[in-house]
């Protein structure tokens, strides 16, 4: 389960549960402000959507096993 944690953390955003539908609605041609205002209303941080989309979220916390210190 700690695996599968950890490769959601470095899925892209794009790919992300959360922000992934924004992106989508980017893609397709959603104005970015139209985008925004849904994020915000959805509870979600509106400065995500300016950044990559094919990089994992920077904000993820993510350890590798070998330093998490439930493991060690």
């Amino acid at each position: 389960e700690q695996v599968a944690i950890a490769d959601a953390a470095r899925a892209p955003l794009a790919e992300h549960a959360t922000y992934g539908p924004y992106f989508r609605m980017l893609k397709v041609g959603v104005p970015l402000a139209v985008v925004e205002t849904k994020v915000v209303s959805a509870g979600l941080d509106p400065s995500k959507l300016r950044l990559d989309p094919t990089a994992p979220d920077p904000a993820a916390a993510w350890v590798p096993l070998a330093e998490d210190p439930v493991y060690i």
